[in-house]
């Protein structure tokens, strides 16, 4: 009797062990991509919940089988696992998902980035494998293999990971039921989606494997013909007839800022200095449209998406990284309408960039000649284009100071304690990309070859989780057409497009995108966000505008 008392008391001292071992894990992780700074407390809990509930059921694996080499094997492959998210994460602000695996050739060129993020911290991932992997090889009471299995044990074990996960569950829903309530059913499982990628470790597995298999379905889906419906609803923003070939007269200057949410804009330090000073400034002085809710429609792209978005009026796959999988495609877009056009990207090749660039219908492609370039390299570059340019020029230049962590620009605000670490990083990097924005506008307002030019600024994607006060993307076009301010007071990412075309004066174009012009206050939808979701996926996955009116 005294034996199997000691005997059971080992067992939970393995276990144990084990599960302290993979909290630790899961603490420093998150600690290392600074995933709590922006949760609620009671959302904290949840995520703490439900990693312990995976934490136990790892752990529980000893008691399952009865030998102690798949823990091991197990600790040493969720080492490599966590270290390939935070050094991925930190790099590009999410985490390893379906697409990156299978396109290793995504961060091609961007290794050294990658790398440049491995720091003694991550240390503590193998440190305490080795220190469970001791014990549980030194205290196992299965070196000596006994039929049957400790039944009371894994009961205990197994009763407290259900209560763990159902506990956590509970936490993260009622907390993201409050944070969404005001917006959309589809941002809601956008949304939704996100955060449990981001934050539950059962969850983020799980969706690897669930679009590694949806993949597969999707493609079966888009080579079916398009239904009657479907052409119904495409008649609408795809017209038939030839149309008098657009030749613009000025310049189109298309900045596209990483992650550039609109509450920035109206953020202030202690001192009462905006935050966007210059660009609040512009505004001010400028007949322009605004809209300080564009809500993102990007999806497992990111940037990629959202350069698709609005360079095309398509809406990206509703599974799979689109730029990656279908960057070769024949996009509709404004680009190929201006004889002289070029892309300016702080990267190598991210994103597929030397792909897309032609593909939307730019003819030339300016990178970084280093991984990663500033802001200011960025807008000096757009005006050596527009200062040399002697034709009509679309420029799209695209910025990366605000990109997360947030952690390569100077501190240059006081802020107050109202917003949290993450928020504060933040708002120092879109300060850091107003100073040199500003000093483009400032050129632009005086240079000759400006005159009548039509720019936009807007964002690629949001970063923060759409809320009452986060998540919104800004819109600002100035355009000859556009002859008085105007304030429009919701958008989706898909009506830029259109809204585009209209500021340069092409509202003939035979594709219309599957947005509406928001410089038309009597512009209906034609068709709704579900309806476009789909419908894009076919037309994308089936290269529909190879074969269309489009093609000259």
């Amino acid at each position: 009797m005294q034996q199997e008392v000691s005997e059971s008391q080992d067992r939970y001292l393995v276990i144990l062990v084990l599960f302290l071992s993979y909290m630790a894990k899961t603490f420093v992780f998150r600690n290392l991509v600074d995933a709590d700074s922006g949760l609620s407390p009671l959302m904290i809990a949840g995520v703490y919940a439900e990693s312990a509930a995976v934490a136990a059921m790892f752990a529980c694996l000893l008691l399952l089988i009865r030998n102690i080499w798949p823990n091991v094997i197990l600790l040493c492959v969720t080492d490599l696992w966590l270290l390939a998210n935070v050094l991925y994460y930190n790099a590009n602000s999410f985490l390893l998902d379906w697409e990156v695996i299978l396109f290793t050739n995504q961060i091609r060129g961007f290794e050294s980035s990658i790398l440049s993020y491995i720091a003694w911290e991550q240390l503590i991932f193998p440190f305490t494998s080795i220190v469970a992997a001791v014990c549980v090889i030194v205290f196992s009471p299965f070196r000596q293999k006994k039929d049957g299995a400790p039944q009371k044990e894994i009961f205990i074990v197994l009763a407290c990971v259900i209560v763990f996960f159902l506990g956590g569950c509970f936490a993260q829903w009622l907390n993201l039921n409050k944070q969404t309530k005001a917006v959309t059913n589809y941002l809601q499982k956008t949304e939704r989606r996100r955060f449990y990628k981001n934050h539950s470790p059962a969850a983020h597995l799980g969706y690897v494997v669930y679009d590694a298999i949806i993949e597969c379905v999707f493609n079966i889906q888009s080579c079916a013909p398009l239904t009657t419906e479907e052409k119904e609803l495409l008649s609408v923003i795809l017209t038939d007839q030839d149309e008098d070939y657009f030749s613009p007269q000025n310049h189109l200057v298309f900045i596209l800022v990483e992650s550039f949410e609109a509450w920035s804009m109206d953020a202030t330090d202690i001192n009462g200095t905006d935050v966007t000073e210059n660009l609040n400034r512009f505004v001010k002085n400028h007949s322009v449209l605004l809209c300080k809710n564009v809500l993102s429609q990007q999806k497992y792209g990111r940037s990629g998406d959202g350069q698709l978005i609005t360079q095309t009026g398509l809406l990206p796959l509703q599974n799979g990284v689109t730029c990656m999988r279908y960057g070769g495609n024949v996009y509709p877009n404004f680009a190929h309408f201006y004889p002289n056009s070029v892309v300016i990207d702080p990267y190598k090749n991210v994103w597929n960039q030397r792909v897309t660039t032609y593909s939307y219908g730019y003819k030339r492609l300016r990178e970084s000649d280093r991984i990663g370039c500033t802001d200011s390299v960025i807008f000096c570059r757009t005006r050596e284009e527009l200062e040399h340019a002697t034709l009509p020029t679309c420029v799209l230049a695209i910025t990366i100071d605000t990109h997360a962590p947030f952690t390569s620009v100077p501190i240059t605000l006081d802020l107050a304690d109202k917003y949290n670490q993450t928020e504060q990083a933040y708002l120092q990097a879109v300060h850091y990309f107003d100073k040199h924005l500003g000093r483009f506008l400032d050129w632009a307002d005086t240079a000759l070859v400006m005159q009548n030019s039509t720019i936009v600024i807007t964002a690629d994607h949001n970063h923060f989780p759409v809320s009452e006060s986060r998540g919104r993307c800004p819109l600002i076009i100035k355009s000859p057409k556009i002859t008085k301010t105007f304030i429009v007071s919701n958008a989706w990412q898909m009506d830029i497009f259109p809204t585009v075309l209209s500021a340069i004066g092409n509202d003939t174009y035979s594709w219309h995108g599957f947005g509406i012009n928001l410089t038309d206050s009597v512009s209906n939808r034609a068709i709704s966000v579900a309806e476009a979701n789909k419908l894009s996926d076919k037309l994308i996955r089936n290269n529909f505008f190879l074969h269309s009116i489009y093609e000259e």
